[in-house]
């Protein structure tokens, strides 16, 4: 199926807060598996809102372009599987173009990890997220339901 005027516009939002949310929580995942006690834990959870307001700043540009992108390809009228596939290769030099203007060492073997993080939760809402209507306008009319 191609992609149409059918679109459903929340589609970048909603890939953006769900990839800021789950990467904060991959991040925090990851953090308290290298806890050694569980007295390391409670620090945690104030660290995962700071994850998040940093994550939500810092991807900005990124969903920006993502943004952007995503409504090129509704110009071009492609097919919706070759739309996410585009999408999910775009956020991800998306996110590691950012994390390497940040800081370079991200991406040895012993942080390379915490791109990866973003990159997983970026991917996973492309593609969890519808990217158009199931065969109904954004504005239903009552006949329409």
């Amino acid at each position: 199926m191609k992609l149409s005027r059918i679109i459903n516009p929340s589609y970048p939002k909603k890939v953006y807060l769900s990839t800021i949310a789950g990467g904060a929580i991959l991040m925090l995942i990851l953090l308290a598996k290298e806890a050694r006690h569980c007295s390391e834990l409670l620090p945690f959870f104030g660290l995962g809102l700071a994850i998040a307001l940093v994550s939500f700043v810092l991807a900005i540009p990124t969903m920006f372009l993502f943004w952007q992108f995503h409504h090129w390809m509704i110009k071009t009228n492609m097919f919706f599987w070759k739309a996410k596939i585009l999408l999910s290769v775009f956020s991800m030099a998306c996110i590691g173009i950012t994390f390497f203007a940040i800081d370079p060492h991200y991406f040895t073997t012993d942080y390379i990890k915490w791109p990866m993080v973003y990159m997983i939760a970026m991917c996973t809402s492309v593609w969890i997220f519808r990217i158009q209507y199931d065969g109904m306008s954004p504005n239903p009319r009552p006949t329409d339901l």
